[in-house]
């Protein structure tokens, strides 16, 4: 920071203090000199966290502290601080001669990371392929274009050792008026890492002409989830857990499905799910699932509960509660009733899922119940899972799908999933469906599983396929929808 710099901030002082110390809501404060020189001070703050009656209380006491020039306030939505696919084009929304207030250091960060990726661009020109930013490890990647660093086939390490040192003073120059805690790494690349990264600069955007590019843009995350690494704008901060859920969300889903086994008729189903998380407490989230349908051309739907705990970084416990129901014209009427628990275990890119308890019903047996499964988020945006499970009437069962997100700019929680199982009886059951998410902002699909909504627990699949042994109606294979 220079002198010039310096001086500005000294003169406003009383405005950063006023926020420091009245625990403003505003997460970020700047100002601006107008042509006569009269200075022009804008407040931001979430409108999911300030009212505007609360902004017109902060423009009361800036004008208390000493401000005389102008104030302006500007209240944005979740949506608009979410949408950013770069961190450039996320700060530019704060650009600002001066910042007077960063409470978390996110915006100043950014623009430091702005700031290091325009210099890198203005000197290397063609042979820099791109700037990314991993905000788990703190570290920039600068994909160099390789056909400038190849002579006579092979790789020239002179050129790549100059390269190391030119990034690493640009990386600390553009760094060194932050504070101390903030400590970027830097590394030196030839493709995109395997990581979740959002470009720091427009230019490093990548492009989506093909379901090859789709899918590698979809390695890369929101800006603004990107300046968590940074300090936080309107979520929790560093050392604060995250609450159980992020804010009223839900999802809903069609579903089409084939099944097939020894003891009855293959047939279709189609299905229409859809699920309601509320947060609680903190640490304390409620969700509410339903599902309604035609299965083998009979009637078939369900309602369901969950009441849990979850801490988004580590782990999540609950309790659940699930009735389904099926029509039968050739026999009695069916239905299933479950009470049980649930618990998910996060490990970075795995997530491991257990549920268990006890069923009853109409015309089903009875008896306890239990699954687990592994997922694996191969990329953020694309989920693989296997799992298998044990009910009163197969001994075990299997099954295997997927679930991924394009992250189209447009639907940005669209996504397509496709399930498969295998039991006694040579019974197979295999579901494709599509799902939107709503509610809760842009995320990943990893993160709308952690933050938002857990699996929905209705036992329709257990109805789909129903066998008669005598007077015993039986349910084949039991999972979540």
């Amino acid at each position: 920071m220079n002198s010039k710099n310096e001086s500005i901030m000294l003169s406003q002082q009383p405005v950063a203090a006023m926020m420091l110390n009245t625990n403003s809501p505003a997460f970020y404060v700047g100002s601006d000199n107008t042509r006569s020189g009269k200075s022009v001070v804008t407040v931001h703050a979430a409108k999911s966290v300030v009212s505007r009656q609360q902004m017109d209380a902060l423009r009361l006491e800036l004008a208390e502290c000493g401000h005389t020039g102008a104030i302006k306030l500007r209240r944005h939505s979740d949506r608009s601080l979410e949408r950013a696919r770069s961190i450039e084009g996320f700060v530019k929304t704060f650009a600002h001669e001066q910042s007077l207030h960063d409470a978390t250091g996110a915006i100043d960060r950014g623009h430091a990371l702005v700031s290091f990726a325009r210099e890198m661009r203005a000197e290397l020109g063609d042979k820099l392929a791109g700037l990314y930013w991993n905000s788990r490890w703190r570290t920039a990647y600068v994909v160099l274009n390789h056909k400038h660093f190849i002579r006579d086939g092979k790789l020239s390490t002179a050129d790549l050792g100059a390269m190391e040192d030119l990034t690493l003073k640009n990386l600390l120059d553009a760094t060194s008026g932050l504070t101390e805690d903030f400590k970027p790494a830097m590394r030196l690349c030839f493709e995109l890492p395997r990581l979740a990264l959002v470009p720091i600069d427009a230019r490093s955007q990548v492009a989506r002409r093909s379901i090859f590019g789709i899918m590698r843009s979809n390695m890369m995350m929101p800006a603004l989830g990107a300046l968590i690494g940074m300090g936080s704008v309107g979520m929790a901060s560093a050392d604060e857990t995250a609450p159980a859920v992020s804010g009223i969300n839900g999802k809903v889903a069609i579903i089409g499905g084939y099944s097939d086994s020894d003891n009855d008729t293959d047939h279709n189903r189609g299905l229409f799910a859809g699920s309601l998380t509320l947060p609680g407490d903190k640490q304390w989230g409620v969700q509410f699932d339903g599902a309604i349908g035609r299965d083998g051309g009979e009637g078939t739907g369900g309602i369901g509960g969950h009441f849990f705990w979850r801490d988004p970084s580590k782990a999540l416990l609950g309790v659940t509660l699930a009735h389904v129901k099926k029509q039968n014209s050739n026999g009695p009427d069916q239905s299933l009733t479950r009470l049980g628990g649930e618990g998910e275990l996060y490990l970075d890119q795995f997530t491991v899922t257990a549920r268990g308890g006890y069923q009853w019903g109409s015309n089903v047996d009875a008896g306890t119940y239990s699954g687990i499964d592994l997922s694996w988020y191969a990329t953020d945006n694309l989920k693989f899972v296997a799992g298998g499970a044990n009910d009163p009437v197969l001994d075990m069962s299997a099954h295997a799908g997927f679930e991924f997100q394009p992250g189209m700019a447009s639907l940005s929680g669209l996504t397509f999933f496709a399930d498969a199982a295998v039991a006694d009886d040579s019974y197979v059951n295999a579901s494709v469906g599509i799902r939107y998410y709503f509610g809760g902002g842009t995320k990943s699909l990893k993160d709308r599983n952690r933050l938002d909504d857990p699996v929905d627990n209705l036992a329709l699949q257990g109805l789909d396929s129903i066998s008669q042994d005598g007077n015993n109606y039986t349910a084949p294979y039991i999972g979540p929808v």
